[in-house]
């Protein structure tokens, strides 16, 4: 009975639809989102959200590449650099990574890895501390990935 038992669940198993291997790489070119929202702005430098402080960034490589890791550089025009990010904001999820920050000590900042492992509409972020204490947030829209 065991053996018939067992015999029929690798049976089963050996029939189960392979499409979603969890040892391969999965193929994400459909979750991309097909729409930019109708404010996309490309600008690689922008004014932080309460207007104080202007940031750009830079990526390493560029272009972006799906599925690898990379690098970014930003510069402010004040205040310090305190945390960075990435999401998906139509999906509801950021990478699966984690950057680290780096700060270079003369207005810019270093941070990685980054990682966007689908394509479509992805936003930077890099949230700036005034001296008072205050935050601000600067946010960069990214047509991911060519």
């Amino acid at each position: 009975m065991r053996f018939t038992l067992l015999a029929s669940v690798f049976g089963l198993l050996a029939c189960a639809d392979k499409t979603e291997d969890s040892g391969a790489s999965h193929d994400h070119s459909h979750h991309g989102d097909d729409e930019l929202p109708d404010d996309f702005d490309p600008a690689t430098t922008v004014t932080s959200d309460g207007g104080t402080y202007t940031v750009s960034y830079t990526t390493n490589p560029s272009p972006i590449p799906e599925s690898d890791e990379f690098a970014v550089s930003f510069s402010t025009s004040g205040g310090t650099i305190i945390a960075v990010d990435g999401t998906m904001p139509t999906h509801g999820h950021g990478m699966n990574v984690t950057p680290v920050l780096t700060d270079n000590g003369d207005g810019t900042y270093s941070a990685s890895p980054f990682a966007f492992y689908m394509p479509g509409y992805w936003v930077i972020h890099a949230t700036i501390e005034g001296e008072d204490g205050s935050t601000e947030q600067a946010s960069f829209d990214v047509d991911c990935c060519e």
